[in-house]
């Protein structure tokens, strides 16, 4: 995942992340995998909430649809 940010995170930081999206909530932790100042951070999901699971599986596949009825 891509986060902006303007601020730096040090890569192997873990981030806690909380997020609402049209599927519901989301709380995940989230290992900072590149950072970029002035730009945003590069980050790799290492847990996600259990109840969060399905909010967040439902999500990537809106995502990929959209992404695919763009091209």
């Amino acid at each position: 995942m891509f986060l902006e940010s303007e601020i730096p995170l040090p890569k192997g930081q873990t981030a806690n992340l909380h997020f609402l999206v049209q599927e519901g909530s989301i709380r995940a932790d989230a290992e900072v995998r590149r950072s970029m100042p002035g730009e945003g951070l590069g980050l790799k999901f290492v847990a996600v909430e259990k109840e969060c699971g399905q909010h967040l599986a439902e999500l990537l596949a809106r995502l990929r649809t959209m992404q695919r009825d763009r091209n």
